[in-house]
């Protein structure tokens, strides 16, 4: 359709007068522009035409993602929520008209135009069209996207009943002209057609309603027996608040969601705790999980460690605590094996590195912009209004780009601002007048913007001594209570009429443990190359989730393979097509030096982006099944028989049977030089009476050449008792695990933790030598012995100890094991 602008009322017409009579005629003929009509004429009854004005559509999008996001925090959703809808299409009013006629003469004409009648401004909503294979990753699980159905919300325009905007025409001597302007106003009404709802209704204040509805499936194996279940999540939010905090911090209020097993044969108990398991699963991230797996890494690490394993094999320098060291190293990097480097990902700054770091140490900023001097609110609500009257002054601090700060303060008192009896804009301006009085020498312009919110303009700061320009910005710190005096801290920039869009948080920067909200300003950010992408640290990996900030909303985005990827380029283009996928226009590539990745964000992306690399999503998994095929199969590879299995009981198992260290010491000749006990090849074994009690022997020295292995294993079941935790979130309240931890105070991975058991934990540890080629000499008083004088080869001996703990054949908590004090219930040596 060719695109066109309607500049006014066209009307081709000719004017007749009928011979001998008093009539007078307008012919109007329609219009069309490339075949399509733009304007039609219609006869109504008497002397009036109906006039319909046909407009272009315009697309319209309403983005739910940000909405689900904000909603199910954790959440990840590969592709973008958007709802196409359309602009108004046509308005129509009628033309007619009245004449008075003197005998021949036209005394006057009116032409009335009004019956004024417009199609709604904008309309969007109603079922959404998803892609093939849609998902959703909720915590630590990955549901299917069945279904999809957002609330309807439409914008009408609502002229006068009696609206006229014609005009009569009177020709005397000097013609003159009256205009009716009879109710000459046009209103605008929100409306909604909620979830619950059947028809339109007039958005009202502090009513909640139904937004967005999601139907999701899916199937896990609970003690490897497949169990298919049906989930289903309802947003629902206020629109228009009159509380102080407005519509950005009331937007998301309620959350509810539900899982439904599909099998109906199910046992009821059964069936609860199968459900429950799977609310809980939904409230874990890929950060708990890791914290998880680090901290039962560790703790088995420290155990192995304590100094009840540090014995010496007696007669030697030997000490099983060398194994058991080289086990340790195991269990603490165990995190490492489930996890991927960020550094090996590239995500440093190349130019970085120097003789000794060729990739450089230095994480790359990945924070991508259109140059942003401009900000603009919202203006603010009733509610905000009557909140703001209630403060006497505000605290401002100015922040420039040298992290300077500067404090402002806005005398509220007797100001327009806080005058109920002043009309919005008023208040408004008197708002604005204050600001920029208060910020102009500071480089910050305040206006009103056309929607009677604040518009803030800051002018850019020349760099000096090689920094880059900046942009000076403010917080609002505090407001001051009238009469009492108090200092209300959690007042900012939100409570003027700006959002997430239009701030960031700076930490730090205005007192200690602080963090405020300040105005975002930006220099034109837009291409960056990063560090070399190491490949062999994705072999087996499948997923990648990265997070994503945009314009200071917290998202994930994942990248996924079916196959995995063997190049960087494919990796760069399926990051640049997930990326897409979500409606970001931030094309990846490949960089200068073609081993890594590169980032462009595109001329017609006016949010901020910023790419996030949190170590603790680096898993190499992102879902429970994942997880559990990647410990079974990849895993398995490095750990023999290591497993992860959900089982009915609603407890994620984590098996690791006999994981073995071995050190093997080679048989040398006997020697002092570079003996050491850390270096125990060339220890020999020696015996000496002062060690040992043998009677008359006196001054015994016998040594020889040492070969031994040193054998570790250890046996373990670890797990997360599930319900358990679930249940600690729910004490707090919360109808089930995954509404808990929504409002959850404490530290998720604490709570998880507090419901981590070891079960069957054994380990047993072993030395086993040969001494060869033993030489030596001994003194009985009057008579002196040598030992292996003209063939020591001849003479051997074989030492073997054992040290064996099985500690907890029972199921013992996270914290008891790492608390628990070390026995060793069995001890043995033996030397032949």
């Amino acid at each position: 359709m060719p695109e066109w602008n309607l500049i006014g009322l066209c009307l081709v017409f000719s004017v007749w007068v009928a011979p001998g009579g008093n009539d007078f005629g307008v012919i109007l003929e329609d219009v069309q522009i490339d075949g399509r009509d733009v304007i039609t004429f219609t006869a109504t009854a008497g002397n009036s035409v109906e006039v319909q004005i046909n407009l272009p559509d315009v697309e319209v999008f309403a983005d739910f993602t940000q909405m689900l996001a904000t909603a199910l925090p954790g959440s990840a959703l590969p592709f973008d929520f958007e709802l196409l809808g359309s602009s108004m299409q046509f308005m129509s009013f009628e033309l007619s008209t009245d004449t008075n006629f003197t005998g021949d003469v036209l005394d006057d004409l009116a032409l009335h135009i009004d019956t004024f009648n417009f199609a709604p401004l904008l309309q969007v909503g109603g079922d959404v069209t998803l892609p093939a294979g849609a998902d959703l990753s909720l915590g630590f699980l990955k549901l299917g996207v069945t279904e999809a159905e957002t609330a309807q919300l439409r914008l009408d325009i609502l002229p006068a009943s009696g609206m006229d905007l014609g005009a009569r025409i009177s020709f005397d001597t000097t013609p003159e002209i009256d205009f009716f302007a009879t109710d000459a106003s046009i209103a605008v009404q929100a409306l909604i057609k909620d979830l619950d709802g059947s028809t339109f209704t007039a958005v009202t204040t502090d009513v909640r309603y139904s937004l967005l509805e999601v139907d999701f499936d899916g199937a896990l194996d609970f003690s490897s027996v497949s169990q298919a279940f049906v989930a289903g999540v309802t947003l629902s939010s206020v629109l228009d608040s009159s509380g102080p905090q407005g519509r950005i911090q009331e937007f998301i209020k309620a959350v509810d969601f539900a899982f439904e097993l599909s099998d109906s044969t199910l046992p009821s108990a059964l069936r609860d705790t199968l459900e429950e398991t799977l609310f809980t699963l939904a409230s874990l991230g890929a950060a708990e999980i890791s914290q998880f797996i680090e901290d039962i890494g560790q703790t088995i690490a420290n155990a192995l460690l304590d100094k009840a394993f540090d014995v010496d094999l007696p007669l030697t320098d030997l000490r099983l605590a060398t194994v058991l060291a080289d086990m340790a190293s195991v269990f603490s990097r165990l995190i490492d094996t489930f996890s991927i480097s960020s550094t090996a990902l590239g995500f440093v700054n190349p130019n970085a590195a120097d003789s000794t770091n060729t990739q450089g140490d230095v994480v790359a900023d990945t924070a991508f912009s259109q140059q942003v001097d401009v900000q603009r609110g919202a203006a603010l609500t009733l509610g905000q209004l009557a909140n703001l009257a209630t403060y006497s002054s505000l605290s401002l601090k100015v922040l420039d780009g040298s992290g300077n700060t500067t404090n402002v303060e806005i005398d509220l008192t007797g100001s327009d601002a806080v005058d109920g009896t002043k009309t919005l804009k008023e208040r408004m301006q008197s708002l604005v007048d204050l600001l920029d009085d208060a910020l102009s020498a500071q480089g910050i312009a305040v206006a009103l913007a056309g929607n009677l919110g604040l518009r803030v303009t800051s002018t850019q700061v020349p760099g000096t001594g090689g920094n880059p320009a900046t942009y000076n910005t403010f917080a609002v710190v505090g407001a001051r209570k009238v009469g009492a005096g108090t200092v209300d801290t959690d007042f900012d920039l939100e409570n003027l009429g700006f959002d997430f869009g239009n701030l960031t948080d700076q930490a730090e920067t205005f007192g200690e443990d602080t963090t405020e909200k300040v105005l975002r300003f930006a220099i034109a950010t837009t291409d960056l190359d990063i560090g070399r992408l190491d490949l062999s640290q994705l072999a087996g990996v499948k997923n990648l989730r990265f997070g994503i900030s945009l314009d200071g909303v917290d998202e994930f985005v994942d990248v996924s393979s079916n196959t995995g990827w063997s190049s960087v380029a494919e990796v760069a283009a399926d990051f640049s097509a997930a990326l897409s996928a979500k409606r970001v226009g931030l094309g990846v590539g490949l960089n200068a030096a073609g081993d890594g990745l590169s980032f462009s964000l595109a001329a017609d992306e006016l949010r901020s982006v910023v790419i996030n690399q949190d170590s603790a999503q680096l898993l190499r998994a992102l879902d429970i099944d994942g997880l559990i095929e990647w410990v079974n199969t990849e895993l398995n590879e490095e750990f023999p028989g290591a497993k992860l299995e959900l089982t009915e009981a609603g407890e994620l198992i984590f098996s690791m049977p006999d994981v073995t260290q071995v050190v093997e010491i080679t048989a040398e000749p006997a020697s002092t030089e570079n003996a050491s006990t850390t270096n125990p090849k060339t220890d020999g074994l020696f015996l000496n009476t002062d060690g040992i009690d043998l009677g008359v022997l006196q001054g015994l020295d016998i040594s020889g050449a040492l070969a031994a292995q040193l054998n570790a294993t250890l046996s373990t079941a670890v797990g997360i008792d599930l319900l358990g935790f679930g249940s600690d979130l729910t004490a707090s309240g919360g109808a089930n695990a995954l509404a808990a931890s929504q409002s959850f105070t404490g530290k998720l991975g604490d709570a998880v933790m507090d419901n981590v058991f070891f079960n069957n934990l054994s380990l047993v540890g072993e030395i086993d030598g040969t001494v060869s080629a033993i030489s030596g000499s001994a003194d009985l008083g009057i008579l002196k012995v040598t030992i292996g004088g003209s063939d020591p080869a001849l003479n051997f001996a074989h030492v073997n100890a054992q040290r064996l703990k099985q500690k907890m054949p029972i199921r013992r908590s996270f914290t008891q094991f790492r608390t628990a004090k070390q026995v060793w219930p069995v001890f043995r040596l033996a030397i032949h």
